[in-house]
Order: structure tokens, then sequence, then C-alpha cells
């Protein structure tokens, strides 16, 4: 069979109750669609002589028209409409790799199938969450993400990072190929390791290089990569990237895949209303660096999955949190009840006894705050006395040189004007109401204290 599905076919009692029911309409669906799929792509074959990789690629313009209406289509109306595309174009074959398994195609799947798939294994963007590198996400994160817990408070960025990366993939592909010669090989499947089960890869692209060696190809974008040059300076690679590849080169454990080369097409976007319409990019400042394989890492990085798959989610044992309070901050709120995302909530009553050393660990560490901002303050002033002596040898100049006895320069001291400005919010309010109320944004947040608690008198 050209077209294969490997999903569970029950989902397994261990995800969260609110997703199981998604899920598992989510699988039948891709179980029914792989099955017209075969069919039809048999069909093809024996009557038009229609190879597997043209009628996939028709298939694939069928199915981009609608999901809903490639659904309900017979099996008949599908050939009927790829031989209607059909031009007498021939596609190229794909590869195949024979030490994973094809859990899907990812061409004939929504955006939301996708995003309810991914609960079922460990994707590469993950693996640097258990690697400790990603700065946006923990490990407690990962566990309710990938158990399908409900989110109570979204995180509005991320779809347009999302809706931004499916938008210039291509282009980053394509001004790759255009660069150095490379042909792209169609690859719309995502994979699962056999020798790790849970790690699974989905590739941004297979490409044969010049001199004939296979590469994965991993397409990034960004509005901040020159703001964060240091990060990509000479060949270096954000590390939560590097372990993203490096888990690809893992699961695909193929001798012929000799590395990885990711790209980064610089960009801006454009969002109205919270709604991500698009972005504007030059290919002139498009960079890439290359990573070869390492095996070792690699499976150190399967391993930690394997790891964290078995022992947290399958056992459904929650990780500990991060120690980095805010990612830890944010995982709370985003799936924990917390004053943002519940409307009221009631007083909460704990047993003093049993949480007395919690307090008090929290009593001692404020109190090791106190006395370091004391410290600092103190340090600072002193810093400050010594800054106004020096302005005052200046004698009213911005640029000062400390020179050796000859007259040549050793430190240039500045003392430049600085020009802020600011809006006058009272003044605004009072004179021009209705801009205020255009520009006005609220913030939510909480603020955490503590006090003993005194008796009222009577």
């Amino acid at each position: 069979m050209y077209f294969e599905c490997n999903l569970p076919r029950t989902i397994p009692a261990y995800y969260a109750p609110e997703i199981c029911r998604k899920l598992q309409d989510c699988v039948n669906t891709v179980y029914r669609r792989t099955e017209k799929l075969n069919e039809a792509c048999d069909k093809m074959q024996a009557e038009k002589h229609m190879r597997p990789a043209t009628f996939h690629a028709l298939a694939k313009k069928v199915f981009d028209n609608g999901s809903d209406h490639f659904d309900q289509m017979s099996i008949d109306n599908l050939c009927t409409l790829v031989g209607l595309l059909y031009t007498g174009e021939e596609y190229p074959d794909r590869e195949e790799f024979p030490n994973v398994d094809v859990m899907y195609d990812t061409a004939f799947v929504s955006t939301k199938d996708w995003e309810a798939l991914r609960h079922f294994g460990i994707g590469g963007s993950d693996s640097s969450v258990l690697m400790g590198v990603n700065p946006y996400q923990t490990e407690e994160g990962l566990y309710f993400d990938k158990l399908g817990f409900p989110e109570r408070v979204k995180d509005e960025g991320r779809q347009a990072i999302f809706d931004r990366g499916h938008f210039l993939e291509p282009k980053v592909i394509e001004t790759f190929c255009n660069m150095t010669g490379a042909v792209q090989i169609p690859e719309t499947r995502m994979f699962r390791s056999r020798k790790h089960p849970a790690s699974t890869a989905n590739l941004d692209a297979v490409l044969r290089m010049p001199s004939g060696k296979l590469v994965i190809f991993e397409a990034k974008s960004a509005i901040d990569c020159y703001t964060k040059a240091e990060e990509w300076f000479g060949s270096n690679i954000p590390p939560n990237y590097v372990t993203q590849i490096h888990q690809y080169m893992g699961v695909m454990d193929d001798p012929r895949i000799e590395g990885v080369y990711i790209g980064m097409l610089p960009c801006t976007d454009h969002v109205v209303a919270g709604t991500y319409i698009g972005s504007a990019y030059n290919t002139d400042k498009y960079f890439h660096q290359y990573e070869a394989r390492d095996e070792v890492y690699e499976e150190e990085i399967l391993q930690a999955e394997e790891d964290f798959w078995k022992n947290h989610v399958e056992a459904g044992v929650k990780p500990a949190p991060s120690m980095n309070a805010a990612l830890d901050r944010t995982v709370n709120e985003r799936y924990k009840p917390t004053p943002k995302s519940v409307e009221s909530v009631p007083v909460k009553t704990l047993l003093y006894e049993e949480y007395k050393g919690l307090y008090e660990r929290l009593l001692a560490a404020e109190e090791q705050v106190k006395t370091k901002e004391k410290e600092f303050e103190s340090i600072s002033n002193y810093r400050d006395t010594i800054r106004n002596e020096i302005i005052e040898l200046m004698d009213g100049a911005q640029e000062a040189q400390l020179t050796d006895k000859d007259g040549a320069p050793m430190v240039t001291i500045k003392n430049t004007l600085v020009r802020k400005e600011s809006i006058d919010i009272e003044t605004l309010k009072q004179f021009f109401g209705d801009a205020y109320e255009k520009c006005r944004r609220v913030s939510v947040f909480t603020r955490f204290s503590t006090k003993p608690y005194k008796p009222k008198k009577k």
C-alpha cells in the first residue's frame, strides 16, 4: 500500500478525558481517508497506468480544496477529479526509509487534525525541553500538552508563529535549492522510530544534494534572528534547534542521511486584529547552517524521550517544576486554575501544620531578597558617588579621555545627553478621551503576598 496509517486504533486511557473523543474521531477520519486513497490509487494505476507518486500529488490538490468535501466524495469521484487534473506531467518518486514506521501522511490531514495527532509522540521541537535547552517550555508543560489537558489561558502569539512557519516554509526551501542546486524529494509522511517508538519526526524536506547525498532540511523564519545574532554567528545554531535536528536524524536512523541543513529567512510579520495575514521577507538576507550526524548525541535524545514517555506520560506521573520561576508560572497559568483563568475562585483552605515548612522556606527566601536588595542599593549608591566625582571633573563635557603621559588615549568616558519622550496620561485622558480609549490596553496579572492572620477586634 502506498498510503500508510499506523495510529493507535483505540485511544490509551492515560490521555486527558477532554481530548479522548477528539482524538478517536481524528484517528477514525485518517484511517478512512487512507483506505479511500489506497483504493483510488490502485484503481488509477490499473486503469490509467498512473504512478502512485503522481496520484499522490494530484490527490493532494483535491484535498487542499476542502477536507470535508474530500471526505464526502466517493472513490469514483476522487478518481475522476484526479484524472481531470492529470496533464501528463509525472512527479518524482519519494525515498523509502527502512528504520522507521509511517504514522500517517500529513498531506491529507487538516491543521486541526495535525495538532491533535501531535499528542501521539514526542516530536523534534519537543526534544529541547527534555534536554534542558528550551527557553519557552518545561517538562511539566510538555506533560500537560502531550496528555491533552485543556489550556485555560491560550498563548495568543503561538498561532501566529505557526501560521508564519507554514506560510514561509516553501520559500525557505526554494531559496536553499536555488542557491545550492539541491533537489527536493517529495516527502509528507510523519515517521516514528522503530527503536524508540515514542519519538516522531515530521520533516520539512528531504533533499538530494548535487553530490548525490541525502540531507534533511529544516526551514526557519524569524523576526528577531538578527537581534539575536550571537546565536547564529559563524556556524552556531540556537541550542533548541540543535536538539531538534539531531532528533530528526536519530529517528530516521538512515546511513544515507549525512546531516541537516537549517535555513533561516528573516521576515516581518503582518498581523491585523490579532490574526496573522502574511510576512514580508527579503531572500537576500537568507542564510543557512549545516549540522552533521552525531549518533551518540542522537541516542541520548531519543532515550530521554523514551524515558519521559514511559515514566511520565504513560505512567501518569507529573514531572517536578523546572525551578525556572517564569516558565513555571507560564505553565501554571496555561493549565492550572489561577485568578487569570477562573473568574471567581473561593478562598482555598490549607492546613497550616502540613505546609508550615513550605511557608517558612518562603519567608527565609524573602528575607534573603531583602538583604541582597539592601546590599545592591548600598553598592549602587557608592558607584553613583564615584560617577558624580568624575562628572564634576568633566566640567560639563559629554566625553572625556584618560590618556597616558604621552597623550595616548587609554579610556573613553561618556556622559551623554539622552532625550526621552513620554505621554502625559492624565492630560490625554482629559482632553482626548476617544484617543485614550482606543490606545488603552489592559494587562491582567497576579500579585503575590502573604501576611499573618490577625483576628478582628470585637
